[in-house]
């Protein structure tokens, strides 16, 4: 086809020449200047438009790739990792929205950015690809000015995020390293230290030092224990969620009686931290779709953060309700509290103020708890006020 291509109307192209149009792009056009060079795949079946739309791509600065139709697109997508991808909806093999949900489905793709192209102006095709999950919707007939401003935007939106991204990896870095030899160092120290003491004095000791001394192995050994167990359980769920024959196993599993796992569990901790007083459990009788060795690790994780970031003296309080197919697990203190900032930013590792408060653990007991409700299709909700307490809610579905 020629390149002397500016406009693309539906299925026709407004034809401009080639002069015109590289002078527009030298001496206006904001998308010209760029130092690095973004790819982006191009999938639509129809090949005047595919080129033409490649054509103000490139001479904007891009890298474009083509594909004809939604099974090639999906494949150059896998194989390249392009910056975006602009995908027509009807097409031949996979459309449009078949083509989203393939490359949802992938790690890989899952991320890059994703515009709908599309000759039809109907509202709900417009909601139904942007409820999908796509990132933009431009309806044809559209100008090259158009195009472009979307791309951009699209583009400038994920360097936004990688950035954010990239600033929270620094912050993940910065709590493994606080964090991790503290974890592991100092529970092996008392190991060590007490273990050596109790075999070089043992002669000489009372009996209720060597009682004592063996308390604070064993005290130790727990927590170190604990340790290594999160950091397993958390591992072990990251790669079950990356696997959705595995997910979709999972997710038939189902444990009977959760309100009798949930009030001994609350006692066994409440004992831990010596606030028995301080403890308050409301159960409704119920089942969860959720194995029981996962259903007992959330809910020893919500429970543990409300006792260890709380005061001794101050209430936690448990609840557990049905409604509808899903059950509402409520742990709430009046605790520390936590800002907006510090919610967005939970994930593994993450500690807050670590250098202020004396922490145990990894930080890994919210995010864990958080990635097994999602693993069984549920949710991890924090309300939560700096000084004022923390509510966690779980969602987890309700079993048969």
């Amino acid at each position: 086809m020629p390149c002397d291509v500016l406009r693309v109307i539906g299925t026709t192209i407004d034809i401009v020449s080639f002069e015109s149009l590289l002078y527009y792009h030298a001496n206006q056009s904001p998308y010209a200047a760029r130092t690095l060079m973004d790819q982006i795949l191009v999938i639509d079946d129809q090949q005047d438009l595919r080129e033409a739309v490649a054509l103000v791509l490139r001479e904007n600065g891009y890298e474009v790739l083509e594909a004809e139709d939604g099974e090639t697109g999906v494949e150059l997508a896998h194989s390249n990792q392009p910056s975006l991808i602009l995908c027509d909806i009807e097409m031949p093999k996979l459309n449009g929205y078949q083509t989203f949900y393939e490359l949802q489905r992938n790690v890989s793709t899952s991320g890059i950015p994703f515009i709908f192209l599309s000759a039809r102006a109907d509202q709900a095709e417009v909601r139904e690809g942007m409820t999908l999950g796509a990132d933009d919707y431009i309806p044809k007939p559209f100008a090259a000015e158009d195009l472009l401003r979307a791309v951009d935007t699209q583009l400038r939106k994920r360097k936004e995020a990688m950035r954010v991204a990239e600033r929270k990896l620094d912050d993940l870095r910065a709590n493994i390293s606080l964090s991790l030899p503290h974890e592991l160092r100092t529970p092996l120290h008392s190991i060590l230290g007490f273990s050596d003491y109790l075999a070089t004095q043992c002669a000489v000791l009372k009996a209720s030092e060597i009682r004592e001394m063996s308390l604070k192995i064993l005290e130790a050994g727990t927590r170190l224990h604990r340790a290594l167990e999160n950091f397993l359980a958390y591992a072990q769920t990251e790669v079950l969620i990356s696997d959705p024959r595995k997910v979709e196993a999972i997710r038939k599993e189902h444990v009977h009686g959760v309100h009798l796992l949930l009030k001994e569990s609350a006692d066994t901790k409440a004992q831990a931290y010596n606030r028995e007083q301080d403890l308050r459990v409301e159960a409704v009788e119920a089942t969860a779709a959720i194995s029981e060795k996962n259903f007992r690790k959330v809910i020893e994780e919500l429970i543990d953060n409300a006792f260890k970031f709380s005061d001794a003296g101050t209430p936690v309080s448990i609840s557990l309700e049905q409604k509808g197919n899903h059950l509402f697990l409520f742990v709430s203190d009046q605790g520390r509290g936590m800002t907006k900032e510090q919610i967005e930013d939970v994930g593994a590792y993450m500690q807050f103020d670590r250098k202020v408060y004396e922490q145990k653990g990894f930080g890994l007991g919210l995010v864990l708890a958080k990635r097994i409700t999602e693993l069984y299709g549920g949710e991890l909700i924090i309300k939560s006020s700096p000084g004022e307490g923390t509510t966690l809610v779980a969602l987890i579905p309700a079993g048969s």
